[in-house]
């Protein structure tokens, strides 16, 4: 399991293999809590809801975690939350057109429904803003990247996406600060506003910031300017492992020790979104 110390190697399905000095980062996230989420969180994943909550359920349960529960809002107006079989009685096929209404999608296992804070596995989808998340809790003694990697590669088989990145969070949502580069929650907050969600997910290459698990698209891996070409750069020794996941998606690892270097890197190159000084036309 990621943060214990001993020689373990990683054979992902996808991915060539990595070791634990190649996942230093995920070290930190291995907390003796129950109070931690690891995340995979995707930016500009497009589909049917309807369509999407039938892989959910069986991916996930094909990979051992059987999704139990169902929390979304009705037009941002209406929180709903039951058990995932009585949703699926209420809405069958007759009703299907009516889930595609139905926002900031959950699906999940938890011991108390009510309690967000409870929830141990679980994706969510909000179509509207092209987000999707999966968590697992750290409580849970598996290995959490492999499993997110595995989903993921599932999910992005059929799918490009604008970016995306691996995150630690709170069980109550808070995320874990990296001290990255300049990093500004407030311009990531802008992009995300619904009235800047054309900016955002027309804003490739960019990606929010640089993590230590990163997916990215095939125009962030052609990106080139005068002096720079992301494809030979990746090449040189320290610069990170990248591998395709999926159809036209990468997921590329950063060395833990060059964090801060890479990230200000790309700073410069303007290729951030989520960073102090600039806002891209954001209002």
């Amino acid at each position: 399991m990621i943060g214990q110390e001993q020689q373990l190697i990683f054979k992902l399905d996808l991915i060539s293999v990595f070791s634990l000095n190649e996942l230093g980062q995920w070290k930190k996230f291995n907390m003796n809590t129950e109070n931690g989420r690891i995340c995979c969180n995707i930016y500009g994943y497009c589909g049917s809801v309807s369509e999407w909550i039938k892989k959910s359920i069986e991916l996930f349960f094909n990979n051992g975690f059987p999704l139990k529960s169902v929390s979304y809002d009705v037009n941002y107006q209406k929180l709903e939350r039951q058990s995932l079989e009585k949703f699926q009685n209420e809405f069958n096929e007759i009703h299907e057109g009516n889930v595609e209404s139905l926002f900031s999608f959950t699906i999940f296992k938890g011991k108390s429904m009510k309690v967000p804070s409870s929830w141990e596995y679980g994706i969510r989808f909000d179509q509207p803003s092209r987000e999707l998340q999966i968590f697992f809790n750290t409580s849970l003694e598996i290995n959490h990247t492999q499993i997110l990697v595995n989903l993921l590669k599932a999910y992005l088989d059929d799918k490009i996406v604008n970016f995306g990145y691996f995150s630690y969070e709170t069980i109550w949502g808070k995320g874990e600060g990296l001290d990255l580069y300049m990093e500004d929650n407030h311009t990531w907050w802008l992009a995300l506003n619904p009235r800047n969600r054309d900016i955002l997910y027309n804003s490739s290459p960019k990606l929010r910031h640089i993590y230590p698990v990163n997916i990215i698209n095939r125009e962030f891996l052609e990106y080139e300017d005068a002096t720079f070409s992301f494809k030979n750069w990746i090449q040189a020794p320290g610069n990170g492992v990248l591998e395709e996941i999926g159809q036209g998606n990468w997921l590329w690892i950063v060395p833990e020790e060059r964090l801060h270097e890479i990230g200000k890197f790309f700073y410069e190159k303007k290729l951030l979104i989520g960073v102090k000084g600039e806002n891209f036309g954001l209002v």
